[in-house]
């Protein structure tokens, strides 16, 4: 989004969106546009809880440098959001994953309202609002970064479910027998496999030599281009099943991986022609490098205005 210059800089509310690498502050207008912003790393899974809050404490007030005052806080994240401040299924953030979070941006940001919303959600009610999603009936919105997960459109809204965690398709299993590599907590087998950090570990390896998953797909030897032809195919079979299941219009691709779209989209969709009945248009994200940080800003605007905007069909009872 680019900044209005007739908003009113002085109503604007604080999105971060804290990701599997990197954490994102923005200052909203109440159009809904980013005014500022920057960006810092994510802590790793390794980092002692204590230290992890007292960096982000650091980044919070450095955004208090924007302004003194607040009107409202929506965070967005990774993770299954099982209560107004509890976070779980979070495996790449293990330090955020309680109370502490929300305890710490209300005694830094004082009395105001904090919402709290899944990252992929979020990037996808972007795209519903202003990107390629935008009257799509039904659409998926398919993750691919340090974590991997989706998120249903139906009738302009996402699914949730019944336990709140529609849409995480990492914790897939390629076969009954897949096993885990996580020290902890449920096994994600598909994001172990197609998980950006996960394919940069198996193709260093592989390869002998350091690499990330972006130089992995546009790598040109022979086994560089065999570990993208088996991970194609991986991401085929899992969305063809999903297709199978939901029959969507179209599918957006977001996340760190989107941006090699065109290394591996002509191989998933030669395996999903070949190997399934009805087989839907892929692109890219419109936002494709803050997919999740813009749908925030989508949400600060809503409650901005005075109603607040649920971008999910929640169950009902």
């Amino acid at each position: 989004m680019t900044p209005d210059r007739g908003a009113d800089p002085a109503v604007s509310a604080l999105a971060i969106d804290i990701g599997g690498t990197k954490t994102a502050f923005a200052r909203v207008s109440a159009t809904g546009d980013i005014l500022d912003s920057f960006r810092v790393a994510t802590p790793t899974a390794t980092t002692p809880r204590d230290l992890a809050l007292e960096r982000l404490r650091e980044h919070v007030r450095r955004t208090l440098r924007w302004s003194s005052r607040f009107e409202l806080c929506v965070v967005v994240r990774p993770g299954l959001l099982a209560g107004e401040d509890v976070v779980e299924l979070s495996p790449n953030t293990p330090a955020w994953q309680d109370t502490a979070l929300a305890g710490l941006l209300r005694q830094e940001l004082g009395d105001l309202s904090i919402r709290f919303e899944n990252d992929v959600r979020a990037a996808a009610h972007a795209e519903v609002t202003t990107g390629q999603l935008r009257g799509v009936d039904p659409g998926l919105y398919v993750n691919l970064g340090t974590g991997v997960a989706a998120a249903l459109v139906v009738h302009g809204r996402i699914l949730v479910g019944a336990h709140r965690a529609a849409g995480e398709i990492g914790y897939m299993r390629p076969d009954p027998l897949s096993g885990s590599t996580a020290p902890e907590g449920f096994p994600a087998p598909l994001e172990e496999l197609l998980g950006g950090q996960a394919l940069g570990r198996r193709a260093s390896r592989l390869l002998g030599r350091q690499l990330g998953a972006r130089e992995l797909f546009e790598a040109t030897d022979p086994l560089a281009r065999a570990v993208v032809g088996q991970s194609a195919l991986l991401l085929a079979t899992m969305l063809g099943n999903l297709c199978t299941l939901v029959d969507p219009e179209l599918i957006v691709f977001g996340g760190g991986l989107a941006g090699s779209f065109q290394h591996w989209a002509p191989i998933v969709r030669a395996h999903l022609v070949a190997g399934f009945p009805c087989v839907p248009e892929l692109r890219v994200s419109r936002h494709l490098t803050d997919g999740s940080l813009v749908g925030a800003a989508t949400l600060c605007r809503a409650e901005l205005a005075g109603g607040r905007q649920e971008p999910c069909v929640v169950k009902e009872g």
